[in-house]
C-alpha cells in the first residue's frame, strides 16, 4: 500500500525542504522509516509516492493510551532508536525528531515508522552538525542562550 503526496510548490525554500526530503529517503532504507517509491514533478507540483502508514501518530497513541505500559514503551522506543541509529550510520542527521513525526505503521499501532526528512542533514566522518534546526518547541534551551 502506499500514500500519494501531492504539494504545490511555492517558493525556493519549499522546494529545497522536498528535495532534502526526497534526497535523504532515497538514501534510507529501514523497516521503521517511511520508504519513498517514486519523485516526479509535473509543472509547479512536485508528487511523492511514499509507503503509507495509517495508523496515525505517535502523539495521540500516547494521548488516548496513558498510561502507557513498559512492554509497549519499550517495543516503540527500540523502533525508534534503531531507525536513528540506521540514520546516523548513513550519515543522517533527522533533526526534527518529536511524537509527531512518529507514525505507525497501521491499526495495529506495533511498527512505528520514522516521517519529515525535509530539515535532515547529511555529515561525514569527523564532521560535526552544527545546524541549529528542527521545531522550536522541542529545541534544548541551551540553544538560545
Amino acid at each position: 500500500m502506499f500514500d500519494l503526496l501531492i504539494f504545490v510548490v511555492q517558493n525556493a525554500e519549499e522546494v529545497q525542504g522536498l528535495y532534502n526530503e526526497a534526497q535523504n529517503l532515497k538514501m534510507l532504507k529501514h523497516r521503521n522509516i517511511v520508504e519513498l517509491y517514486h519523485v516526479f514533478r509535473e509543472s509547479n507540483t512536485l508528487i511523492m509516492i511514499m509507503e503509507y502508514a495509517g495508523g496515525g501518530m505517535l502523539l495521540d497513541y500516547l494521548q488516548d493510551a496513558y498510561p502507557l505500559g513498559e512492554v509497549k514503551a519499550r517495543n516503540i522506543f527500540l523502533q525508534i532508536v534503531s531507525a536513528i541509529h540506521y540514520c546516523h550510520l548513513k550519515g543522517v542527521v533527522h533533526r526534527d525528531l518529536k511524537l509527531e513525526n512518529v507514525l505507525f505503521r497501521d491499526e495495529t499501532m506495533e511498527n512505528v515508522k520514522l516521517i519529515d526528512f525535509g530539515i535532515a542533514g547529511v555529515c561525514t566522518k569527523g564532521q560535526e552538525d552544527v545546524q541549529e534546526s528542527g521545531t522550536m518547541e522541542y529545541m534544548p534551551p541551551e540553544l538560545f542562550e
